[in-house]
């Protein structure tokens, strides 16, 4: 394949689609709003420790909640709750 195709490939002006150029752009800004986000979250982490909260376990609450799985988690603490008890006795 030449330079001339490869290079027509990666702009992809005739098939209407995106361009691979357009796509990694847009994955780079999704990338970099990803590790900002991921900053913000370490910076809440933080605060929560000084506070005198437990930064991980409100974490997995506040994953739970975006991912609309309170439910689950929820039944995964009773369900640890009850192991917890019964090898404890």
């Amino acid at each position: 394949m030449s330079d001339m195709q490869i290079a027509g490939e990666d702009q992809g002006s005739t098939t209407g689609h995106q361009t691979q150029a357009e796509i990694v752009a847009e994955m780079t800004r999704l990338f970099v709003k990803q590790d900002s986000l991921g900053e913000e979250i370490k910076d809440l982490k933080k605060t929560a420790k000084q506070i005198g909260y437990k930064p991980a376990l409100l974490a997995k609450v506040a994953k739970a909640m975006a991912n609309a799985k309170t439910t689950e988690l929820l039944e995964q603490s009773e369900e640890l709750q009850s192991i917890i008890e019964e090898v404890r006795s």
